[in-house]
Order: C-alpha cells, then sequence, then structure tokens
C-alpha cells in the first residue's frame, strides 16, 4: 500500500503451461470516497487487462472493459 492507502501493487511470478516462467504486476487504486475502484494487470507474455467497478458494503462489482 502507498501512503494515504489508495494503491496496492501486486507482483506475480508464475509457471505456464509450456514449462516457462510467466511475470507480471496489478495495481488496485481506490476513489477517496472508497466506493470505486480500478484494476490494471499486465504480464510478461504481452497480455493487459483493465476493470473498474463498485464497492457496495462487503462486495466488489466489476464491469468488464476490454483490452
Amino acid at each position: 500500500m502507498y501512503q494515504g492507502n489508495y494503491l496496492l501493487v501486486c507482483n506475480s511470478e508464475f509457471k505456464i503451461k509450456s514449462g516457462g516462467l510467466s511475470k507480471g504486476v496489478s495495481i488496485t487504486g481506490f476513489s477517496l470516497e472508497g466506493t470505486h475502484l480500478t484494476y490494471y494487470h499486465c504480464g510478461s507474455s504481452g497480455e493487459s487487462q483493465t476493470l473498474k467497478g463498485k464497492l457496495m458494503k462487503k462486495e466488489i462489482s466489476f464491469l468488464k472493459k476490454k483490452s
């Protein structure tokens, strides 16, 4: 978490079917009000994904955005 607790950055590393190693990074950003969030992921295989969501009570609802 960064100062202010508005961004969460995660690094990942995992084996893929071919036996190689893939790495990625994801960033989740939270609104100051704590009701909206944005999730972004990109990986070493060239894939990426962006999701926008709303936080209602203890549940997150995402609307998928095409990469």
